[in-house]
């Protein structure tokens, strides 16, 4: 297994979660042998353990010999930030902190999307990051489109699936462990529900 973005460090057993955590081991196991997406939403009031059932699922990925490469993300409380899980994904990514001057940013998203886009990276990581609000307004590769919100969404959204696709690619199955996705903005289930669509054919669970 490969190390998480995002990981979670909890030494204490988890009990009581078996059946829940073996489903969701096996749907793992029917994306990656499939080479397939997978969509599922664990429910549950406040405080029964959501976070620790991802963790200890994250856990149990990390001490097998199958190779994943696990993302996390959290929503923004009550979606206050527009595409806030693609924000928070990538910014845990390439490293990105909230302290960072913007400059600093821009230069840390396009140097993490280096390795899998290669040669595209400043155009990929100008598309993405003017989306998600790192202001890449100056960067020649989106001058031209600068003024047409829906096609930088549009292309945008292709950029962010095709991360994930040269992820499952490298890897044998691209995991996407989301937190708090009741406070999503609806720009960010979009997103989810396009990553779905065009990653039908990836070994990738959500």
């Amino acid at each position: 297994a490969e190390a998480a973005v995002g990981a979670d460090t909890i030494d204490t057993p988890l009990v009581g979660r078996e059946a829940e955590l073996a489903e969701l081991s096996r749907l793992l196991d029917e994306a990656r042998t499939t080479r397939s997406s997978r969509l599922v939403t664990v429910a549950a009031d406040a405080g029964v353990g959501k976070s620790r059932l991802l963790s200890e699922l994250q856990r149990s990925i990390d001490d097998s010999a199958v190779v994943v490469r696990c993302f996390r993300s959290r929503a923004r409380t009550h979606g206050q930030v527009l595409h806030g899980i693609a924000r928070d994904l990538l910014a845990r990514y390439g490293g990105i902190l909230d302290s960072d001057a913007p400059e600093a940013a821009r230069a840390k998203l396009t140097a993490s999307f280096g390795a899998p886009f290669g040669g595209r990276a400043g155009e990929q990581s100008a598309l993405v990051g003017q989306l998600i609000g790192f202001d890449f307004s100056a960067d020649p590769h989106i001058a031209g489109i600068l003024q047409d919100g829906k096609q930088i969404r549009a292309r945008a959204f292709h950029a962010i699936a095709q991360f994930l696709r040269l992820q499952a690619e490298e890897a044998g199955l691209v995991l996407l462990l989301i937190e708090d996705l009741h406070w999503a903005d609806d720009a960010s289930l979009d997103l989810i529900e396009h990553i779905v669509k065009a990653g039908d054919d990836v070994p990738l669970a959500i």
